[in-house]
């Protein structure tokens, strides 16, 4: 199978528009989809130069995951949330246009 993002949106598609009998309830129906001059995937790449780059991108989730940990921020973020919630409240209640209420905050 080639490109698998492109074919399932076609499928998806032809599915929903009753195209070529595709029936995704029944996927014995899209055996024989996309199966011309099919290509397999084997790796080559050696075993312990794998297991590095897999540590490697391990490694850069975790960075990723840590990235925000400053409680300031955290603690600025849950200000702003509230304020924006509570123009909110305001405009839906009539009292104030968003303009208006963005005025009285500064």
């Amino acid at each position: 199978m080639r490109e698998s993002t492109a074919l399932g949106s076609a499928l998806l598609a032809g599915s929903a528009c009753g195209l070529f009998g595709w029936d995704l309830t029944k996927p014995e129906t899209l055996k024989e989809v996309n199966t011309e001059e099919a290509m397999y995937f084997e790796p080559i790449l050696p075993e312990i130069k794998r297991l590095k780059q897999i540590d490697g991108w391990k490694k850069a989730v975790e960075r990723a995951r840590a990235w925000h940990t400053n409680e300031e921020e955290d603690e600025n973020e849950a200000e702003w949330e509230r304020q924006l919630e509570e123009e909110e409240q305001k405009r839906v209640a009539g009292l104030a246009s968003p303009g208006e209420v963005a005025d009285k905050s500064r």
